[in-house]
């Protein structure tokens, strides 16, 4: 409530021949009597010249002059209540990831002091106790004791008789940044540039924190010894450096890829022996469950990064109605892991769903989507390559209004079918930040060692990663 103050003062004083004082001093000063309690008014803020101030609510008055002075002083003071104590706390918790760094912030707003209550393993920066205001707090976390790999504790803010508790969790095993590379159909690349990709996932596979790499299918170009052998040499450089990995078998996966030419037809394209005696079941590390016994033409599979769940569906080319509705089931059956599809066909190069199953598939690409990808919430992305050329990204919405990103990446085309062309040689980079929910894409080359510089870099904002 504001409250306004008229005060006027009056008095005589004498002379300044007479030697004396300028008011009278055998009466009470006048303007002693005029007080304003309550008001706040600072001290020594100066009113007319000479000794005259305001201390706190009382004028003080004393006048050097010789003649009669009639002073009338109209003081206007606005004088407000003592507000609510209001404190907010942008955060509502608090992840520390040791790997990365022991220190965070805490952004406060608030209109009276405050001080924390801390657990005895956090420790306040920068004089944190005189918040008042907007500020960002700094604080730091110890190291976590020896085989320790994680704890939790609160940090309370606390102000006047109230406080706000922000829990905090530290942990040495999950980060909240890490890395998924992407084969586009590598059928074409150079040998020396497969072999150099595979290398640099192995060699960065820690720094990275790359918890899988994933192949969109079309590892091999023919049904033939020499490509299985080039194909199993290059993921084996993975499997010995314990980088898991997945792989969507493509149509060149198939018995209709032939030494003799290729023979596309349904039952050709199903019969993927060659691929499974090649990519036994043992050497998908993170598989967990498959369609079809010891075949990993549809199979899924299972990991934690960064303190999330994830899932994997790998999806044979134009899938049969059936391998379809065991991804069906498959997705109901873990609804709070977030999830990728692989599978070889599903964007067009033009950025459009396949409509087509190609000639020789089954269910077209479109069908697959609206029927058994968008009824379920978890998924997030769909991976694919197959057609030419270049890199495409669209994003539609599912049935429960989440969206999901459906990435295509494929310069196969490039290489004129011959390998031989260094620029056919380019991963998918798929950089998660879980703490600030984006997913930054770009195409790399290991073996070039250059980023494309077009409209195959993008981030995705506001990712609604489920927890």
């Amino acid at each position: 409530m504001n409250t306004l103050k008229h005060i006027t003062v009056s008095y005589s004083v004498r002379n300044r021949s007479l030697g004396s004082k300028c008011h009278d001093a055998s009466r009470p000063h006048p303007v002693k009597d005029a007080s304003l309690t309550g008001c706040g008014v600072p001290v020594g803020v100066p009113i007319l010249p000479g000794d005259t101030s305001l201390t706190g609510c009382e004028i003080v008055s004393f006048l050097r002059g010789c003649s009669a002075l009639i002073i009338s002083l109209f003081l206007l003071l606005s004088c407000n209540n003592s507000p609510e104590p209001s404190v907010s706390v942008a955060e509502t918790d608090i992840v520390i990831y040791e790997k990365e760094s022991l220190d965070f912030t805490l952004e406060i707003t608030a209109n009276v002091p405050v001080v924390f209550n801390l657990p005895e393993w956090i420790h306040e920066k920068d004089g944190n106790a005189s918040v008042k205001g907007t500020k960002t707090c700094f604080f730091q976390a110890d190291p976590l004791p020896e085989g320790k790999e994680s704890r939790t504790g609160n940090l309370t803010v606390k102000y006047a008789d109230k406080s706000i508790v922000v829990p905090v969790e530290q942990n040495n095993v999950f980060l909240s940044k890490f890395t998924i590379p992407v084969f586009p159909d590598s059928q074409y690349w150079m040998d020396a540039a497969f072999t150099s990709a595979c290398q640099w996932i192995a060699s960065n596979a820690n720094s990275l924190n790359i918890p899988i790499a994933l192949h969109v299918g079309d590892i091999v170009d023919l049904d033939t010894p020499p490509d299985w052998t080039r194909a199993v040499n290059g993921m084996n450089i993975l499997y010995n450096a314990n980088v898991p990995y997945a792989i969507a078998v493509g149509n060149h996966e198939t018995a209709a890829a032939t030494q003799s030419g290729l023979d596309w037809n349904n039952a050709n394209l199903r019969n993927t022996t060659s691929f499974n005696t090649n990519f036994p079941v043992g050497k998908f590390t993170l598989q967990q469950g498959r369609f079809e016994a010891n075949k990993s033409d549809n199979a899924y599979y299972i990991f934690e990064a960064g303190g999330y769940k994830w899932m994997v569906v790998a999806l044979e080319f134009c899938a049969r109605e059936g391998a379809a509705q065991w991804m069906n089931r498959t997705l109901q059956q873990f609804p709070d892991y977030n999830t990728i599809i692989l599978t070889h066909y599903h964007l067009n190069a033009d950025n459009t769903v396949a409509t087509h199953n190609n000639g020789y598939g089954d269910m077209a690409p479109s069908d697959i989507f609206d029927g058994y990808i968008k009824p379920h919430k978890n998924v997030f992305m769909i991976l694919s390559g197959h057609t030419c050329l270049g890199s495409t990204w669209r994003v539609d919405k599912g049935v429960h209004d989440n969206n999901i990103c459906q990435v295509f990446q494929n310069y196969q085309c490039l290489s004129d079918w011959h390998r031989n062309v260094p620029a056919d040689s380019y991963l998918r980079l798929l950089e998660f930040d879980l703490k600030n929910k984006t997913i930054a894409a770009k195409m790399y080359s290991p073996y070039l060692k250059a980023t494309l510089n077009d409209d195959s870099k993008f981030t995705l904002i506001n990712v609604n990663f489920i927890k």
